[in-house]
């Protein structure tokens, strides 16, 4: 019903980001508590304003032991020049409504070429998961989830596949 103007919808989310950032010692705390030994960089799609979800979905990948990375208000080059001075074992990119898939596709591939790691794993989530059921094909990602519990089980179960894979 657009009851609320653009303003007061971003300092609602802003607001959503810190009660997230509080709280997540209390999260972490309930977590296995192991030492990580995956990294995940999470990002939004290039050009998404929508980025309370890849927070969220971090703080379940912490809880799970991954070290997470990752700024919601990065550019491309931001995020490639990362992959390029770091390792990543997974790249996780949330893909909102306005999803332009030949945008998200190139930079899948930009991320990929500029990584650290060879055999990094991608893979895509958010909103436009439930309009496009093939968007993992289309944009050249290898797996998606359907919300942050399940990204960690298929991160983690991707992530085995390549480390048992013949190099």
């Amino acid at each position: 019903a657009d009851l609320c103007d653009f303003t007061q919808v971003t300092v609602a989310l802003w607001r959503l980001q810190q009660i997230v950032h509080e709280y997540s010692p209390t999260f972490q705390r309930e977590g296995d508590g192991c030492q990580p030994l995956r990294r995940a960089l999470l990002v939004p799609a290039p050009g998404s304003q929508h980025t309370l979800g890849v927070v969220i979905v971090g703080e379940f990948f912490r809880r799970a032991g991954w070290d997470v990375g990752g700024d919601p208000r990065a550019g491309l080059g931001d995020i490639q020049g990362v992959l390029s001075r770091e390792w990543y074992d997974l790249v996780g990119v949330s893909v909102g409504r306005e999803c332009k898939v030949d945008e998200v596709a190139s930079a899948i591939l930009g991320f990929r070429k500029a990584s650290l790691n060879r055999a990094v794993v991608v893979m895509v989530g958010g909103p436009a998961m439930a309009l496009m059921t093939d968007l993992v094909t289309r944009v050249g990602a290898d797996g998606s989830a359907p919300d942050a519990p399940t990204a960690v089980i298929e991160a983690d179960r991707l992530l085995a596949a390549v480390r048992a894979a013949p190099t």
